[in-house]
């Protein structure tokens, strides 16, 4: 999470959204009396974060949610910044990412696999766990939201991260698909002297399969791809992505935020 009080704006980072890439490339433009949160160790020596800029964690506690602490960590939402900092961040322009929802829910697996030896495993094995994951960690209920149990693998981050009593907040969302382009409009919509990019930025290693011989699409079946459409409807709509990823995409901008009201 990056918040330039010189540019007024706040990055709110979706996982597996190229997000570490951006935050890299945007974390940049921080001037002394900016707040990032803490970098993950591996990209600590490549942050270039000038004197002044605060970098870390910070805490709230008497009027968040059910009177639990805030930390405001890498992946926060936009509700807990804006209970966390001075009233006049709600005036800021909000950033933030998207990603094709189930390209990213496959992402998401292999992610949370990572420390295992999935991605050795053959296809069948990967696609039947994968298919287990994604209807254990689909909806949220209550309970989920109380104890943020699936905080980092539920399919749908948009409205957890930016959405804020029904509403969307978010102003500009870079989409990964097109990533370089609307970056390149992210330039004049917050009229920076230089355009931020990510081209020669690689902050993470895969953590998908080496073989390429399977796109997203194979490790679906019709019950699977209709969960994730349901949870992730809200960006299906507005952004215009279909599941082989075919589709002519829309934004960057959220053009309506009442309709966004009504797919809460």
């Amino acid at each position: 999470m990056l918040l330039s009080h010189h540019h007024k704006f706040i990055l709110i980072r979706p996982l597996k959204t190229a997000s570490s890439s951006i935050e890299f490339a945007l974390s940049r433009l921080l001037e002394p009396g900016d707040f990032a949160t803490r970098p993950p160790r591996q990209k600590n020596a490549q942050h270039v974060i000038k004197p002044g800029v605060r970098v870390g964690s910070s805490w709230f506690w008497p009027h968040s949610k059910f009177y639990r602490p805030v930390r405001i960590r890498n992946h926060s939402c936009l509700e807990h910044v804006y209970a966390v900092f001075p009233e006049e961040v709600q005036s800021y322009q909000v950033v933030s990412m998207t990603r094709n929802p189930w390209d990213r829910a496959v992402s998401r697996f292999f992610y949370h696999k990572r420390r295992t030896r999935m991605r050795e495993r053959d296809f069948a094995t990967q696609k039947a766990a994968f298919i287990r994951f994604t209807h254990r960690f689909g909806p949220l209920t209550w309970l989920d939201r109380y104890w943020r149990l699936k905080r980092e693998r539920s399919l749908d981050n948009s409205r957890r991260l930016y959405f804020i009593d029904g509403a969307c907040r978010a102003d500009y969302v870079i989409r990964v698909e097109c990533i370089e382009r609307d970056l390149n409009g992210l330039q004049d919509f917050l009229g920076l002297a230089k355009k931020p990019t990510v081209e020669g930025i690689r902050l993470k290693t895969t953590t998908r399969p080496a073989s390429q011989s399977h796109q997203w699409m194979d490790f679906y079946d019709d019950a699977t791809r209709d969960l994730v459409a349901e949870c992730c409807r809200w960006e299906i709509e507005q952004f215009g992505y279909d599941f082989e990823g075919k589709a002519e995409l829309k934004g960057p901008f959220i053009t309506n935020p009442e309709a966004c009201r009504n797919a809460a």
